[in-house]
């Protein structure tokens, strides 16, 4: 039933090793003057041109340890260090994850005495649109559900009835719905929630039964991160290990050589 670990491993994009410093959900002091020549950088979304992005210190072999990244806004740093961080352009809104779990809001105009705790228990994989956040949390042991926040009302809406080995890949152009790679069949799939209805659509691996009567050559591998999926108006591309996946408003699945663009086989 658990999502393949490469799968959830790729979702946070890249490994390293938290300072023990920066293991609370306190914001941890920063130095702007070093040297950032070789550490991993992500950029998590942008406000009126102003990109926030991330630093961390470079991958340790052999460790499962999630990256902590300093977070800027454009060359001035936050003060904040998250294992994952996501921007509402509606709202104007940083939202981030600390490595406790603890999911907090904040205006980008004031990141630290406009803070707000929103959810605890919260694993890597925002997505934001319209003045809403998805996010996955852990709600009992290792299981994970789906959850949506509206970040003007602070409503929040469960995806699923059922705990399962859920994460948040994006949403949908329009806003309706939300990707989620899910082990619930027992095979890593996609699929897509609504924010309202009960219409939830497997878009991978329709039908398919892990077993000793598997055809494998009929599962379509999940995608190696969210960075690298995109919901345009031709489907839902994504990267996958050895391909490029184009899943059509069908549910059908085109692969696509390593080297093509993902922006443009949706289009």
């Amino acid at each position: 039933m658990l999502i393949p670990r490469g799968a959830a491993a790729a979702l946070i994009a890249v490994i390293a090793v938290a300072p023990s410093c920066a293991t609370g959900d306190a914001d941890q002091p920063t130095d702007t003057r070093a040297d950032r020549v070789g550490q991993l950088h992500t950029e998590f979304g942008s406000v009126d041109g102003v990109a926030v992005h991330g630093y961390a210190p470079p991958a340790m072999p052999e460790t499962d340890q999630r990256p902590l990244f300093e977070l800027f806004l454009g060359t001035d740093s936050l003060g904040i260090h998250a294992i994952d961080a996501a921007v509402d352009s509606t709202t104007g809104s940083l939202l981030w994850i600390t490595p406790r779990g603890t999911l907090w809001l904040a205006p980008l105009s004031n990141t630290h005495t406009g803070k707000r705790a929103l959810a605890r228990r919260v694993i890597p994989g925002l997505a934001t649109s319209r003045g809403r956040v998805a996010f996955a949390q852990r709600v009992v042991g290792p299981e994970t559900a789906p959850f949506v926040i509206d970040l003007r009302t602070f409503r929040r809406t469960a995806l699923t009835d059922a705990d399962g080995p859920d994460e948040v890949m994006g949403f949908s152009p329009d806003g309706s719905e939300v990707l989620v790679l899910s082990g619930r069949t027992g095979l890593a799939s996609l699929f897509a929630l609504p924010l309202a209805g009960s219409n939830v659509r497997q878009l991978t691996n329709r039908g398919l039964t892990p077993g000793p009567t598997l055809d494998t050559s009929k599962v379509v591998p999940s995608p190696i991160d969210r960075q690298h999926v995109v919901w345009g108006a031709g489907g839902i591309g994504y990267r996958a290990r050895h391909n490029v996946i184009l899943i059509d408003a069908s549910g059908m699945a085109t692969r696509f050589a390593p080297g093509a663009s993902v922006a443009e086989v949706v289009r």
